[in-house]
């Protein structure tokens, strides 16, 4: 095993291999933390560790407060079948709840790039070939089905540099990865479950979760993402939960999940039967995404995986797609149609063209090249005219600085800069967070060009000023 797991994911896994081959007999008690403490010369809180695991593996069961009593537990695949029985249709308020919690301090504009960044470039002729292709009988008759089957295939061929493989009926093509998530909360969720996610975390693609009335459980992370000791705590209810994943540039304040922490959650969750959703997004922000596995990949069975690159990077293209089962798939198209979530014909074949363009993978390149040189320079910028009033960290990815003011009301803040008409409204978003916290502010670097970023830190500054 990697040498960098933490011992007491290597001992559950010890004890696991002891349990399946018979050393530990099933039905008996699994000996005391004092005993396995003594046996793996470590502290007994590492043992309690490695037993949680063991619980959320499924292979030890509550015997009324005495010793943890063993099962033998070979099936760790989620029963996926159970929970899309277990979701519930949304309640008549549904849409109701759905505006109230979609109400911002700023009007929410989808993050994408500056057009400077040379997005024109590559658009304009993949749209005049999807444009030429747009009433051709197949492209125009296939536009309320799961996606058209030639950008399904280039989509798939896209997916498969990450590792992420699937045939062409594991794949559903959505209208953006808000209409994903939409579909995913009403096709999974009840109020019977949970969903545990990493925090904090800005309000955008877990709302629709929420408004199904499934129980949020929030477990923090540190600069490489979802914490384990955190998520361990919560292992009893792993077979009633839906872990949340969003493992490159998570917002608010762009943390990427490392190796090394992905293979210790994978140890964590791998053998347990709570399923993943992995919105993968925000993949092609990070450079050292290429160096990580999804964790559909480590864990194809379990993990159902979101992708919406292409609406990340070119706003006015709203195509996603939701990787899954086919047995999956086919649910989910059918909750598309009864939302009536259908994407455009032209966007489909748009994407297509991108996908097939060869082009893709240079243009990444220089965005992250570019960003890489924004951040650098945003930073720079941020210590010359914040130093004294607010603390922050460059983002590993993202298109955000996460900025924590000191005695400074940040509602106010927002609302000052809100009526200052030289204010570059999209510079600034939310501040709805899982935790509430309102010391903080997200400070976008990319949708305007530099001039206007310094601007807009200038007015910042002079605003937070006056809290002093």
């Amino acid at each position: 095993m990697h040498k960098n797991i933490a011992n007491y994911i290597r001992i559950a896994d010890d004890i696991q291999k002891k349990i399946l081959s018979g050393f530990y007999y099933e039905g008996t008690p699994l000996p005391s933390q004092r005993v396995l403490a003594k046996e793996y010369k470590i502290s007994r809180f590492t043992i309690s560790q490695a037993v949680e695991i063991l619980y959320s593996y499924g292979f030890l069961t509550s015997s009324g407060g005495k010793k943890p009593i063993i099962i033998k537990n070979n099936d760790s695949a989620p029963d996926w079948q159970a929970l899309v029985e277990r979701s519930a249709l949304p309640s008549k308020g549904w849409l109701t709840r759905k505006k109230l919690n979609a109400h911002r301090l700023w009007p929410r504009i989808m993050p994408g790039v500056a057009l400077e960044f040379g997005v024109g470039k590559l658009v304009r002729p993949a749209l005049e070939k999807a444009a030429g292709r747009l009433f051709e009988p197949d492209n125009y008759e296939l536009l309320y089905t799961d996606g058209l089957p030639s950008l399904k295939s280039a989509y798939l061929s896209y997916l498969s540099k990450r590792g992420v493989n699937a045939d062409c009926n594991e794949l559903l093509i959505t209208s953006g990865v808000e209409s994903a998530m939409s579909i995913l909360a009403q096709g999974l969720c009840s109020r019977r479950l949970n969903l545990i996610m990493a925090t904090p975390t800005v309000y955008i693609g877990v709302t629709v979760f929420k408004n199904t009335g499934i129980n949020i459980i929030e477990v923090p992370m540190d600069d490489e993402g979802m914490l384990p000791q955190e998520l361990l705590k919560h292992s009893k209810l792993f077979n009633d939960s839906i872990l949340y994943l969003e493992p490159s540039a998570i917002e608010p304040n762009g943390v990427c999940t490392s190796l090394r922490r992905r293979q210790e959650l994978v140890q964590i969750i791998g053998n347990s039967k709570m399923p993943v959703i992995e919105n993968d997004q925000r993949h092609e922000l990070w450079e050292g995404a290429a160096d990580c596995p999804t964790f559909k990949e480590l864990m194809p069975d379990k993990v159902l995986y979101v992708d919406g690159s292409l609406a990340m990077f070119f706003p006015n293209i709203q195509v996603a797609c939701i990787v899954a089962s086919d047995f999956l798939i086919s649910r989910l198209n059918d909750i598309k149609l009864q939302q009536c979530r259908f994407t455009s014909s032209i966007n489909q074949l748009l994407a297509e063209e991108l996908l097939l363009s060869g082009r893709l993978d240079d243009f990444f390149v220089q965005i992250r090249a570019e960003l890489a040189c924004r951040k650098k320079l945003t930073d720079a910028l941020l210590l010359r005219y914040l130093n004294n009033l607010a603390e922050w960290v460059k983002p590993a990815a993202g298109f955000y600085f996460w900025l924590k003011f000191k005695n400074v009301n940040t509602h106010q803040l927002c609302r000052r800069i809100a009526n200052n008409t030289e204010f570059r409204s999209r510079i600034v978003s939310s501040l709805m967070y899982m935790d509430d916290d309102i010391r903080h502010l997200q400070f976008c670097y990319t949708n305007v060009n530099m001039e206007q970023v310094e601007k807009s830190i200038q007015i910042i500054a002079h605003e937070a000023e006056q809290f002093k």
